[in-house]
């Protein structure tokens, strides 16, 4: 027998749709996670959603370029997720563009946050006494330290982001 649908076609088939987009998160834990989640679901429903999720497969199809590099971000993005929940600082080694050279920083993480096909860490820099956007594929070693920190209160990623242009963040500048 089957079990009872928590859901209708319509969500059925915009889950379906989620996965399509989350090509661009392949080889991560969040694609594999998805993939795992909707088997478990493929596996109770009944032979009529079976089909028209088949039926689907034929009619839709969704394209994101997947990028490189996620595959070898996993453990980081897995320490970093950690590290947020349970509130602890991460030590990192940190590959500045800029200066072209390696820096030591205790970060307390904020957030992790995808832009534009890439995977950011936003958190409290030790070194710089300031919120800072870390591209994780510039972090070429991290450590959970069992030091704690409170996020503020007030901390919200999206006012955060208003004076940023994409990754860029800072000051607002006038320009003609």
């Amino acid at each position: 027998h089957s079990i009872p649908i928590p859901f209708n076609l319509m969500e059925l088939m915009a889950l379906y749709f989620s996965r399509g987009i989350m090509n661009v998160l392949k080889n991560t834990f969040l694609k594999d996670s998805l993939e795992s989640f909707f088997e478990k679901i493929k596996a109770t429903l009944p032979p009529e959603y079976i089909d028209y999720l088949s039926r689907i497969d034929k009619s839709l199809e969704v394209r994101s370029k997947p990028y490189k590099q996620h595959g070898k971000l996993h453990e980081i993005i897995e320490m970093i997720s950690e590290a947020a929940v349970h509130r602890k600082h991460v030590d990192i080694s940190y590959f500045t563009m800029s200066r072209k050279k390696e820096s030591r920083r205790r970060v307390a993480p904020y957030k992790i946050w995808f832009f534009d096909g890439r995977f950011y860490l936003i958190g409290d820099c030790g070194l710089r006494q300031d919120v800072r956007i870390f591209a994780l594929d510039r972090i070429r070693k991290i450590d959970q330290t069992d030091e704690t920190f409170e996020m503020p209160a007030d901390f919200n990623v999206d006012d955060f982001m208003k004076s940023s242009f994409g990754v860029f963040h800072g000051e607002s500048v006038k320009v003609r």
